[in-house]
């Protein structure tokens, strides 16, 4: 009997062991995405009324707790980049093992997936998401194991395109044995079945303008349509001859493979009761750089397919006003950021509520949450701010939470209106900033909405000083002074050293910085200047904080 409970022990030990070693060599597909699986997985049974599937353009652009605020209705997104149908259907079945759904929402992007790898445009390699096995493969690990998993590495072994045996794709530690040189500290890290405080939705706050408008997108389809047709004129050792190219530089084409799978998913609502519902979210971008750009004609071919399928089609990229595509767009009108996310949500909430009868309802884990979402949607609001007068006000409202640091840099006065300084001078309870003449150099440190420092001058401005825990060193030059903003903290620059006034924030409890931003207050436009991927850092950090501390 003790060489059985032995030997029992042994293999329990060995099992864990293994699947310890499996999650570290795993390659990552972005702690993010762990917090995802994992808060789905800590949510209560049968309390999700309506889930949402899809790629990025989903994962980012679809908040759930920006719906329960308003509607009271539960719901979580399970979009992933890189999601197409197949790995969808799986995910939603995966879903269906502890929530009784009432409504699915999925992206109609999908229809025009590559699954089996055949070419598609010219543009096929920029859309090859949806035949790209280590895509694929990620999106596998992501699932805990159990029946769907297998099911699903199953059906990943069936694809002409696929290279891994039946082992490898099953355990990460066979295809990943080689990390083992590239570990991470990141690595070492396991998620946790807690709540989401997002409850799947990865926000962003970066603003940035969309490069092409949804008239000139269709001007270029218009223009690679007529040139579908490829010749090359060659000449090679004097010898002249003319090269037909049959890859065509516009088709849109819907994937059998994909509505094979869209059934799938459709058969599988039925079977469960639920409505499954396509949309599309907004999205522009250059069409020559994608293979499926999503332009009238193919808004149109979805809209045949849905009928055709009976699934109700709610195109929000072309049918509906949402969003302001020079605001709400994280990356030149891909991805929606915070902004255009919750104008999306809050007619996806409208939807679920008039149309489809969700009803209303006190779930202790979202409200339990909410106030941490609140906490990250503040600091995401303030990051994607470009209006200098919203900027302010928003300053005013947090500043006993905050630091605010303040250094001026070539011109500051020129385009001030007496609005904004009235909330510096009030909200903020600026009594200096005022008094600065054109050209003067101005700095100001405001801790926990108390303002510790402040000078203006007609000369170059450095001043060391210590702010609550923080040393700072503040330097301001107007034109006439070598025009200069600087302000570092703790030995670190952080001024964005644009004209105008360049703003450093600090969150108080986290100690960190939230935001970098300069607003040149020398034209009455007042542009907005932010470093992109400096942004994006200090608020995965403090989504990072956030986490910890809920923990």
């Amino acid at each position: 009997m003790k060489k059985v409970i032995k030997s029992a022990l042994f293999l329990l030990i060995g099992v864990m062991t293994f699947a310890v070693v499996q999650e570290v060599f795993r390659a990552k597909n972005g702690d993010l995405v762990i917090e995802q699986m994992c808060g789905f997985e800590a949510l209560e049974e049968n309390t999700v009324d309506a889930l949402f599937l899809g790629a990025s353009t989903v994962a980012y652009g679809v908040s759930p707790m920006r719906i329960y605020a308003n509607t009271g209705i539960t719901s979580y997104n399970l979009g992933i980049g890189m999601e197409p149908y197949d790995v969808a259907y799986y995910y939603l079945k995966w879903a269906f093992q502890t929530q009784e759904l009432k409504v699915v929402m999925i992206d109609a992007s999908g229809m025009f997936g590559n699954f089996s790898g055949e070419y598609q445009s010219e543009n096929a390699e920029n859309n090859g998401i949806y035949s790209s096995n280590s895509a694929r493969v990620a999106l596998l690990d992501m699932l805990p194991i159990g029946t769907v998993k297998f099911e699903m590495a199953n059906n990943l072994m069936k694809l002409p395109i696929w290279e891994y045996n039946r082992i490898e794709t099953l355990f990460p530690m066979i295809r990943y044995h080689s990390r083992w040189n590239e570990l991470e500290r990141r690595d070492f890290k396991f998620g946790k079945n807690e709540p989401f405080y997002s409850m799947g939705a990865f926000l962003y706050s970066q603003a940035a303008p969309a490069s092409v408008t949804e008239e000139e997108s269709e001007k270029i389809v218009e223009e690679m349509r007529k040139r579908n047709e490829g010749i090359a004129e060659r000449r090679v050792y004097g010898l002249c001859d003319s090269v037909i190219i049959e890859r065509p530089l516009y088709l849109p084409a819907i994937n059998e493979t994909a509505i094979y799978y869209l059934k799938s998913i459709k058969d599988l609502c039925i079977e469960h009761g639920t409505e499954l519902i396509l949309i599309k979210m907004p999205s522009i971008r250059y069409p020559q750089y994608f293979a499926n750009p999503w332009t009238y004609e193919v808004s149109a071919m979805a809209k045949e397919t849905a009928r055709e399928l009976e699934i109700p089609f709610y195109d929000l990229a072309l049918d509906y006003d949402i969003v302001d595509f020079q605001t709400d767009t994280s990356d030149a009108g891909h991805h929606l950021n915070i902004r255009g996310a919750e104008k999306v949500s809050d007619a996806l909430g409208r939807i679920l509520r008039e149309e489809y009868h969700c009803e209303t309802a006190v779930n202790e884990t979202y409200e339990k949450m909410f106030p941490v979402y609140e906490r990250f949607r503040r600091v995401a609001m303030l990051e994607s701010e470009l209006d200098f007068g919203e900027y302010l006000r928003k300053l005013g409202e947090e500043k006993q939470n905050w630091t605010i640091l303040i250094s001026a840099c070539n011109e500051y006065t020129g385009a001030i209106n007496q609005d904004e300084y009235d909330i510096l001078t009030g909200k903020l309870g600026l009594e200096l900033i005022d008094e600065g003449e054109y050209t003067d150099s101005y700095v100001a440190a405001i801790n926990g909405g108390v303002v510790e420092f402040e000078e203006v001058s007609n000369r170059k401005i450095t001043e060391d000083i210590t702010v609550g825990e923080y040393n700072i060193s503040l330097t301001s030059a107007g034109w006439y002074s070598e025009p200069v903003a600087s302000i570092e903290i703790n030995g670190k620059e952080y001024a964005q050293n644009f004209g105008g006034l360049n703003i450093v924030v600090i969150d108080n409890e986290t100690k960190q910085v939230i935001d970098s931003v300069a607003f040149d207050t020398q034209l009455v436009a007042k542009p907005c200047y932010r470093s992109w991927n400096d942004t994006g850092t200090y608020l995965r950090a403090y989504e990072q904080n956030l986490l910890e501390m809920r923990a």
